[in-house]
């Protein structure tokens, strides 16, 4: 039997630095969302453990997270055996969309039903955060509000359905790199979440739309202009509702209508040649993601 798993993307909405922790991390509130653009995984019993992608440039020894997140079960379920772990790659890298941790959460899903494991999603989240902060998000999927450094989520109402379009340009950011490179004029100032987190609760689109924001994209267009240039070619182009996702490097936009995305897309493509067409999701389409074949 194998396990297939969609890996979905995320964005976020809102994610504002609340200050620097004592263990050296930062305090965040954000606010994320699950997206269509998705990896692929198929997981089944193999003689060893073994991971194969078909992204040339990624590693495919224990410094990947998915083969992380396959070893750390392993050790928390003993009777998980050996696993054959295929990836076929689709989210960029260093792209600020948690590709590597969509992979790892996948992995863990996956295997608790292919081997009747039979933990709840919280569960699964709570071992997600023992390898990194976005993956139990990617673990709950839907709208969340993420605490603490990342790991403490609050499920919320489904988002109103948009369209998106994408940009990663060539050049990468290293999350390590932004919240480095953060200083603490950056955040002196906070927008107000609560404000933010009613919108999506009553489904107002034009505050949602019109009030993205991420304190993060200060230090990124300080590391790599080009990606605030990006941005700025978006709103020239008449992308008013962008913003950089995560620690970057991806820009952004959020459409009500359709064809309005593809027009944009349309327009950004020809300039920006990895240029991704995408929508959000709800919470009923990610809790299917797990199909055992």
């Amino acid at each position: 039997m194998q396990a297939r798993v969609n890996a979905y993307a995320k964005i976020n909405l809102f994610l504002d630095i609340l200050g620097k922790r004592d263990d050296g991390y930062h305090e965040v509130s954000m606010i994320m969302q699950t997206i269509k653009l998705a990896d692929y995984l198929a997981l089944e019993e193999y003689e060893e453990n073994i991971l194969l992608c078909s992204h040339q440039f990624l590693p495919v020894n224990d410094s990947n997270l998915a083969l992380k997140a396959l070893l750390l079960m392993q050790e928390i379920f003993p009777q998980i055996p050996k696993v054959k772990i295929l990836l076929e790659k689709h989210i960029p890298i260093a792209a600020g969309l948690a590709g590597g941790s969509a992979d790892a959460a996948a992995v863990i899903a996956g295997l608790n039903e292919l081997f009747l494991l039979k933990q709840s999603p919280a569960q699964l989240a709570q071992i997600g955060a023992r390898l990194g902060s976005d993956i139990p998000f990617c673990l709950l999927g839907g709208t969340a509000l993420a605490e603490g450094r990342g790991e403490k989520m609050t499920t919320l109402p489904d988002l109103p359905h948009f369209y998106l379009v994408l940009v990663k340009p060539k050049i990468g950011l290293s999350t390590a790199g932004v919240y480095k490179s953060l200083v603490p004029a950056d955040y002196a100032t906070h927008p107000d979440s609560a404000k933010y987190i009613a919108a999506i609760q009553r489904g107002d689109t034009s505050y949602i739309t019109s009030n993205l924001y991420n304190t993060l994209e200060k230090s990124a267009f300080r590391l790599q202009p080009q990606v605030g240039e990006i941005k700025n070619e978006f709103k020239r182009l008449g992308a008013n509702y962008t913003l950089m996702s995560g620690s970057g490097s991806t820009i952004f936009s959020l459409f009500e209508d359709k064809t309005a995305a593809w027009d944009f897309y349309n327009k950004i493509k020809p300039i920006c040649k990895s240029a991704y067409f995408s929508e959000t999701i709800s919470s009923d389409i990610f809790a299917e993601r797990v199909s055992l074949i």
